[in-house]
């Protein structure tokens, strides 16, 4: 299995297991305040793919780094772009 593919099952681990806790919304609302479908968190959480890097940074943001950026990214990808776990610029 490819590091990339790691990364997004770990990605899609860490937001299932956000999503699963008792105070967190549905798949349904948490989609809607991202402004994307249910089932592309469905997708997300399955492993299925992964999220554009916007996308990845308002998953970081609402679920206040539980899961981060760098969740999705392999470590090439993520050393690319360390400063959006600190709340850096693009």
């Amino acid at each position: 299995m490819s590091e990339r593919a790691i990364k997004v099952m770990r990605g899609g681990l860490l937001l299932r297991q956000w999503l699963s806790r008792d105070n967190s919304p549905s798949q349904a609302d948490f989609a809607s305040e991202l402004g994307v479908t249910q089932s592309a968190i469905s997708n997300l959480v399955r492993g299925y793919q992964r999220p554009s890097l916007a996308l990845a940074c308002l998953i970081q943001a609402r679920t206040r780094t539980a899961v981060r950026v760098t969740d999705w990214l392999d470590d090439e990808e993520a050393s690319r772009h360390e400063g959006f776990e600190r709340g850096g610029n693009l």
